[in-house]
């Protein structure tokens, strides 16, 4: 009967919420990959970061960049490279391009405020870059970017679905 019995009242929303596997399929019982989740927004992030970090470590290592601009512009690439996976991949949006481009600009740049902040406070702290780069990613994804994509840049199109 697929993802839940409509005659009986049951909403989408309830499924969702039930124990693991009841009442999917066989593609929803994997949820943490499924559109939308969390594992799917963590690769993506994971893709992205990686472009981040050699960017910004490449700037730092050979003092192109101060760890704050070096940050911010490695933020850049990987904001582009996650906007567009998150988009065809982790989200499946459809909608309007440009409206979740804006919104997407707009969590990114919060988003990188978030990083800069964290990496500049942790290099006060004595810590390594790498470990305070890595740190405020975790962080700033776990607290903030995660939930932006999922609740309010890629929304309209993934209620739907």
């Amino acid at each position: 009967m697929g993802r839940g019995s409509y005659e009986e009242g049951v909403s989408d929303d309830a499924v969702e919420q039930s124990a693991p596997g009841a009442g999917k399929s066989g593609a929803d019982r994997k949820g943490w990959l499924r559109r939308g989740a969390v594992g799917r927004g963590a690769i993506s992030a994971g893709i992205a970061t990686s472009a981040d970090f050699i960017l910004a470590t490449t700037l730092v290592m050979l003092s192109v960049a101060s760890p704050s601009v070096g940050t911010f512009l490695g933020c850049c690439l990987g904001g582009l490279t996650n906007f567009l996976i998150n988009r065809h991949w982790a989200y499946g949006a459809g909608g309007s391009y440009g409206r979740q481009a804006w919104r997407y600009v707009g969590l990114s740049v919060t988003s990188a405020g978030l990083n800069v902040a964290l990496v500049w406070g942790g290099m006060h702290s004595g810590t390594p870059y790498v470990v305070v780069w890595v740190i405020a990613r975790f962080v700033v994804f776990a607290t903030w970017t995660h939930r932006g994509n999922r609740d309010f840049v890629f929304a309209d199109s993934t209620s739907a679905s």
